[in-house]
């Protein structure tokens, strides 16, 4: 009965114009705004996860699919899950198997929201330095369709590529839309190039799983030189000749500071999120 009136609800909502903001959902949004520029430094991100019930609070409420007309007060849950895996200990709360929260946010990165992509896309390239836990992310929490999903377009791939392809890539035909974001598209590169650079197992897997089409095929219409040079190195991973190699550190394939500053929000005209009590 709860489905079949959440299914009735949504039908009623198709025509539904968009609305603005209430004040309550306008404290939320600043709240939550606050919370992702505290989280962006290292004494911020602890104390954020010393408090796991808020973190546990945001990421409930942002993963609940938010409605096209309504204001999504929770967007920037996806800045605190980015800023909080600078650190090792944000990382493993968000790897950590019994709360489940890397699979709850997974499906945000096909949200209409930038915030909620970018913010998603940058947790999930956090997540892909603990090189420990590289195996599981490709084959059990399965990153590889998450991270590639975004970054196929209309194009289609090869019949030979798509011998080990999930289907998914390339079944939408020329409606696929590729992620518009080059930043976005830029982080979901990164996580690939960390993973390869995890193992040698992890970039057979990866092989396999036919990522290399997927970037290929990325770089042709790639208009962002930096996301187009960072593909480059994620080939250079995928092509080598792996005899004699055991494996590689992920800390030396993206810059230094890659972690070190989070995203910062900037408020709007009239707003200040410092001064949210």
């Amino acid at each position: 009965e709860h489905a079949a009136a959440v299914q009735r609800v949504r039908g009623m909502m198709v025509n539904e114009e968009p609305r603005e903001a209430t004040e309550s959902e306008k404290l939320v949004d600043a709240l939550v705004a606050f919370f992702a520029n505290a989280a962006r430094t290292e004494a911020g991100c602890s104390a954020f996860l010393d408090k796991g019930s808020l973190l546990d609070k945001i990421v409930t409420e942002f993963t609940r699919n938010p409605s096209p007309h309504l204001f999504d007060c929770w967007q920037h849950g996806a800045t605190v899950l980015m800023n909080v895996s600078q650190m090792e200990r944000g990382r493993k709360v968000i790897l950590k198997k019994s709360d489940g929260i890397l699979g709850k946010i997974q499906p945000m990165l096909r949200e209409g929201s930038d915030i909620r992509r970018y913010g998603v896309a940058g947790a999930i390239r956090n997540v892909c330095f603990e090189r420990d836990f590289a195996w599981w992310l490709i084959n059990e929490a399965n990153v590889i369709d998450t991270i590639c999903y975004p970054l196929c377009g209309p194009e289609g791939f090869d019949l030979d590529d798509k011998q080990g392809m999930t289907p998914e890539y390339w079944l939408e035909g020329i409606d696929k839309v590729r992620e518009p974001d080059a930043e976005v598209r830029m982080l979901l590169v990164e996580a690939i190039l960390l993973l390869c650079a995890s193992g040698r197992r992890s970039r057979e897997e990866l092989r396999k799983r036919q990522v290399y089409p997927v970037i290929k095929v990325l770089d042709l219409s790639e208009e962002s030189e930096e996301v187009s040079n960072k593909i480059d190195e994620c080939v250079q991973y995928l092509m080598r000749d792996e005899e004699g190699e055991e494996s590689d550190s992920p800390v030396e394939i993206l810059d230094e500071d890659a972690l070190s500053h989070g995203k910062v929000l900037k408020p709007k005209p009239g707003e200040s999120y410092d001064d949210v009590d």
